[in-house]
């Protein structure tokens, strides 16, 4: 089977991570060639390649085209990746129009937060998108994101939890603390990019509620194309918090940095 894996690729990127993996576990099914169709701003950025809706719907028509030889089209989907969701500007439906061949998506990310007419908006937008005449089957990584899209009415939906990776090297604990100079303090780690959806406020309100000695670190930076005013507004509330000296924010995390920081939690957020 000759499978077009659209995704994003190769840049500091969750998604990317989980792909380039999937990629290489599904290399070694027999008879299975599958071949990476890098996509999305990040990656076109990173290429030096123009950004905007319209050199974006460009680069999206050439994909749909490259994927057509293929027998099957993986789309790792995150609303990034297709200018978020305003209507005139998200190019998903455009996309999914001009693939003919059955697609599978793995739906990284449902947002059904916002209120008021932006909410609506969102609903009605995701209700939509894979009602497309290509799109065979959706796949959810976790629970959370395949409740959601059954709230949204998708039946066909098939729950994959993402697997835990092998470390070529486990760090010991011990000496994880030592190198990031946490000392013996009760570390609560929260991984990942700082965007709305994942409600970073709640970790600031359970604060006052933890032990005195407990560092809240938040493990990860601003997604390189999230144009809100989310990460400066928390950092902003990082800065007022009473108990301030509590947390610490490290920037984007190389992998060796992500695996001392997980050896050395003792709660994962």
């Amino acid at each position: 089977m000759r499978i077009a894996m659209v995704s994003s690729w190769r840049v500091a990127c969750g998604i990317a991570r989980y792909t380039e993996e999937l990629v290489g576990a599904l290399q070694q099914l027999p008879d299975c060639q599958v071949t990476v169709l890098p996509a999305g701003p990040q990656v076109w950025r990173e290429e030096g390649r123009r950004l905007g809706w319209w050199w974006e719907r460009t680069y999206w028509r050439i994909l749909a085209r490259h994927a057509q030889d293929a027998d099957l089209v993986h789309l790792q989907f995150a609303p990034h990746f297709f200018g978020g969701f305003r209507p005139l500007r998200n190019l998903l439906p455009f996309f999914l129009r001009r693939l003919t061949v059955p697609t599978v998506v793995t739906v990284h990310e449902v947002d059904l937060t916002g209120k008021g007419w932006k909410a609506v908006l969102k609903r009605w937008q995701q209700r939509r998108w894979w009602h497309a005449r290509c799109v065979r089957h959706l796949i959810a990584l976790n629970r959370f994101v395949a409740d959601r899209l059954a709230q949204l009415g998708y039946s066909q939906v098939t729950l994959i939890p993402m697997w835990v990776p092998e470390l070529a090297h486990r760090p010991d604990p011990k000496a994880a603390r030592e190198r990031l100079g946490v000392g013996e303090r009760f570390l609560v780690v929260a991984f990942g990019f700082i965007g709305a959806r994942r409600g970073y406020e709640l970790l600031l309100q359970a604060l006052p509620h933890l032990p005195k000695e407990t560092l809240m670190v938040l493990a990860g930076g601003p997604h390189p194309l999230d144009r809100s005013d989310y990460y400066p507004r928390l950092m902003r509330q990082i800065a007022e918090h009473p108990q301030r000296h509590q947390l610490y924010v490290t920037g984007f995390l190389p992998d060796e940095e992500v695996d001392s920081w997980l050896a050395a939690a003792d709660v994962v957020a």
